[in-house]
């Protein structure tokens, strides 16, 4: 009996103890250092943790950038566990919304692009493995009784190459979905509100990271600039 009371009252403090961990980490945390020579290269290396387990990291150094955003997680006292909401570049997934139109031997695809207003990027639609081209906000197509589709967007070698900061992704893919019996229906395609044109620099994240007196450890013992801490907003 004596036993299970301890246990009882040891796995109370450990609940208290991750609570208090969970709320003291929330904030923004900079490096200790930003470079040799931060006025002629500026650097940023920025990682927020919200109350709601959620997270963004920036880095920017010269013609380099990386974004991400995700959930953040302890998976032991003294760890973080950091997931990306997006894992892959090329399996982006879409909003789909079926509903239906007058012509019954057709398929109507419509384009919500949230990256529309980026001209740079060109998008195409592959259906049952025929590519199409898709930066109308439109397209009407014969279709059988079922169709595969997915989105794809490219930036040209020769626009990629007058962007700065260099672009990470010049190549987005969408997953693939399935339609069964398209004949007279409307396709509305979108994407998640997350995916903006920092998606060009996106950086999938799957990262354990110490934490330690307050202070985030990312690769230690190797690069020492990495050790970031807390930084406090002003009033």
């Amino acid at each position: 009996m004596r036993i299970r009371y301890l246990s009882c009252i040891l796995f109370i403090i450990y609940l208290l103890s991750s609570c208090s961990l969970e709320h003291t980490i929330t904030g923004t945390y900079v490096p200790r250092q930003r470079g040799k020579y931060p006025k002629r290269i500026p650097t940023t290396f920025r990682i927020t943790f919200d109350a709601d387990n959620h997270f963004t990291y920036l880095y920017r150094a010269g013609f380099k950038k990386e974004y991400s955003e995700g959930t953040w997680l302890f998976i032991t006292k003294d760890t973080l566990l950091l997931n990306s909401q997006l894992q892959d570049i090329h399996s982006i997934p879409l909003i789909i919304e079926r509903g239906e139109h007058r012509d019954n031997d057709s398929i109507v695809f419509l384009f919500n692009n949230s990256l529309k207003d980026t001209s740079v990027i060109n998008w195409t639609i592959e259906v049952n493995d025929v590519p199409y081209e898709f930066n109308q906000d439109s397209l009407v197509l014969q279709m059988g009784d079922s169709c595969n589709f997915f989105v794809r967007g490219t930036i040209p070698l020769e626009v990629d190459s007058l962007i700065v900061p260099y672009l990470l992704n010049t190549k987005l893919e969408s997953c693939s979905y399935s339609i069964g019996r398209s004949k007279g229906t409307r396709i509305v395609i979108s994407f998640p509100h997350y995916i903006t044109w920092d998606v060009v620099y996106y950086l999938p994240i799957t990262e354990r990271i110490r934490v330690k007196n307050k202070k985030l450890i990312i690769d230690e013992g190797i690069i020492a600039k990495k050790r970031i801490v807390l930084y406090k907003k002003s009033d």
